[in-house]
């Protein structure tokens, strides 16, 4: 596709799902970086999806022409541009994605309306800048190893206060080997997580024994599962199985509901699920 941002030919991977149906919705996963992020996040999904952990996820990878140019983190280097906007190039990048890529994927599929982005390192920064533009179009963040200034983890502090969010994900993951000062965004990140009160927000900062690169491999997995940790919950089941006026048909199709609501997908209860649940019954009542 040729860009008008970047006036230049740009390249996106696009994977389905192996039995991609017209009839029904699927999320989609964007991974910036994709040379490196595509395929294993393609590997990773393929094998949560197989054995329904997450739901059938359309997968989308944007390659960088000039990564440095596009990815660039704003650290005050051009005294015009306050920190908390974007670099030339990775405001290309922003408007690309957001005003090029997503819109002819929601033309040519059948997407849910539930969008993720994946970046790692320089794309993680950009992850986390993402989240406070107004036009911003996801609702899961996974962030590599981002490195970030106090006023871009203040002004995020700020915005989760005031805003008023649709259901929001954003996984955070540290390398205990990586650069400190990675590890210290890292950190500054969990703090803003833990001080939030808005109640459409999950956050979750995870450190791992890791270096700048096996980062990528030792947390996207648990990532993606943060990201759909509403699909097949049942963890209030144990809970509310011991009221009386209990209905296990309302509780599966409150569940249906929900999922529906947040990731934009109907859900059937599978056979394995209505035997845990019905086992779980059966010992409680």
């Amino acid at each position: 596709m040729i860009s008008q941002y970047f006036k230049n030919k740009r390249t996106i991977k696009i994977l389905l799902p192996e039995k991609y149906d017209v009839n029904k919705s699927y999320p989609v996963i964007y991974t910036l970086d994709g040379f490196e992020l595509f395929p294993i996040a393609s590997s990773y999904v393929n094998f949560l999806t197989k054995y329904g952990v997450i739901p059938n996820c359309i997968i989308v990878g944007i390659y960088h022409n000039n990564r440095n140019y596009e990815t660039m983190p704003n650290y005050g280097s051009d005294i015009r541009i306050p920190v908390t906007e974007f670099l030339e190039g990775s405001a290309n990048l922003k408007n690309h994605l957001l005003e090029e890529v997503i819109p002819i994927i929601k033309k040519e599929y059948t997407v849910s309306g539930f969008n993720v982005i994946i970046g790692h390192s320089n794309t993680a920064t950009f992850v986390n800048e993402i989240i406070s533009k107004n036009e911003n179009n996801f609702n899961g963040y996974i962030a590599i190893t981002p490195d970030l200034l106090k006023k871009q983890t203040d002004y995020l502090e700020k915005y989760l206060s005031e805003k008023q969010l649709k259901r929001t994900y954003y996984f955070v993951s540290s390398g205990l080997k990586d650069d400190k000062y990675r590890l210290e965004s890292g950190i500054v990140l969990d703090t803003v997580f833990q001080k939030s009160k808005n109640t459409n927000f999950k956050g979750l900062h995870k450190i791992y024994n890791a270096g700048h690169l096996d980062l990528v491999p030792k947390s996207l997995n648990d990532a993606l599962m943060f990201i759909f940790s509403d699909y097949k919950n049942y963890d209030d089941f144990n809970d509310k199985v011991l009221n009386s006026k209990f209905s296990i048909s309302d509780y599966i199709d409150e569940k249906s509901i929900l999922i529906n609501n947040i990731y934009g997908i109907n859900y059937n209860l599978n056979e394995e699920d209505f035997y845990y649940l019905l086992n779980l019954v059966l010992e409680k009542r």
